[in-house]
C-alpha cells in the first residue's frame, strides 16, 4: 500500500451574521381629538438587507480561494483513486466523494457500511480483521464476507463534513461547559481521545460515528484506512482481508515506499 502524506478533507465555510436596531421615540403628551390623524408617519429608512453566508450546496469557492484553487481542490476530493495511488487491496470507496455526496459532495452517503462481530451475551468480539467489512477488493480472492459465527451485523451511513472546519475551530473546553450545563439525565459523554498527529496528545472527541476522532487530520486518516485502503504515517499498518494479511505479491506497494507531494495535501485540506 503507497504511503499517503496527507492533511484533512474539510468543507471550508464562512457565514456573516448581520442585525439591526431602530429605536422609535414618541412623545408621551396626549394628543387632542382633532390632532390624532390616520396618516401613515413618515416611513423610516429601510436597514440594508443582509449579507449572506455563502451557500455550500453550489460547488463554488465562498472566497477564501480563487475559483482555480478551489477546482483542484473539489477534484482531489473527488478522485477516484487507483491502484497506483495506493488504493486497496481491500475498501470501500475509491474516493472521497463516494461515501460523501448527499445531497451534493461533501454531504452524507446514499448507501451504507457493514459492520460485524459477534455478541455472548455479556461480551462483544469484532469480526476477524475488524468490525468494518470492506465490500470491494482489487483481487476478487481477498473481498471480505461476514463470516459464520458473526451474529451482529450493523449498517451506517457516512456523516456530511460540510462546516466541519468550524467544529474543529470549537475549544475542547467549550464542548465541556456545554456538556455540564446540560441536564444529568441527558448529557451526552464527553471523552477524550488521542490526535494520531499528535504524538499521543488527546482532545475531546467530535468526528465520527462514535467521537472517535478530535481532529480532521485523524478523521481523514482513519477514513483513508478503513474505506480507501491508503496508508498513512499516522497509520501505516496494512489493512487486512477477513483477518488475514495480504498473500506475497498481491501488495502494489510492499514496504509502503511512496508518498503523495504536499500540493495534494493541501488540496484535501482546503476541500
Amino acid at each position: 500500500m503507497r504511503t499517503r502524506a496527507m492533511l484533512t478533507g474539510a468543507i471550508i465555510a464562512q457565514g456573516c451574521l448581520f442585525a439591526s436596531a431602530v429605536v422609535v421615540t414618541q412623545s408621551q403628551e396626549p394628543l387632542a381629538p382633532s390632532a390624532v390623524t390616520r396618516e401613515a408617519p413618515p416611513a423610516l429608512a429601510a436597514p440594508p438587507p443582509p449579507t449572506e453566508a455563502p451557500a455550500a450546496f453550489e460547488l463554488v469557492t465562498n472566497g477564501a480561494v480563487d475559483a482555480t484553487r478551489f477546482a483542484a481542490a473539489l477534484e482531489e476530493f473527488t478522485g477516484p483513486e487507483g491502484a497506483g495511488d495506493g488504493l486497496g487491496p481491500v475498501f470501500n470507496g475509491a474516493a472521497c466523494a463516494e461515501c460523501h455526496a448527499t445531497p451534493m459532495i461533501g454531504g452524507s452517503s446514499q448507501v451504507v457500511e457493514r459492520r460485524a462481530g459477534s455478541f455472548n451475551g455479556t461480551t462483544f468480539v469484532e469480526h476477524p480483521g475488524g468490525s468494518l467489512i470492506q465490500d470491494r477488493s482489487l483481487f476478487p480472492g481477498l473481498q471480505e464476507r461476514v463470516l459464520p459465527g458473526n451474529n451482529v451485523i450493523a449498517f451506517r451511513a457516512s456523516l456530511s463534513i460540510l462546516g466541519l472546519g468550524f467544529v474543529e475551530a470549537i475549544d475542547s473546553n467549550t464542548i465541556a461547559a456545554i456538556a455540564q450545563s446540560q441536564p444529568t439525565a441527558i448529557r451526552g459523554q464527553l471523552i477524550q481521545v488521542p490526535l494520531l498527529e499528535a504524538g499521543g496528545a488527546t482532545r475531546v472527541g467530535r468526528f465520527g460515528w462514535k467521537n472517535q476522532q478530535a481532529s480532521l487530520l485523524s478523521f481523514s486518516a482513519d477514513a483513508y484506512s478503513n474505506e480507501m485502503g491508503i496508508s498513512t504515517p499516522m497509520l501505516p499498518l496494512e489493512q487486512l482481508s477477513n483477518g488475514h494479511a495480504l498473500p506475497a505479491g498481491m501488495d502494489p506497494f510492499p514496504g509502503e515506499p511512496g508518498v503523495v507531494d504536499d500540493s495534494t495535501n493541501d488540496d484535501i485540506e482546503l476541500f
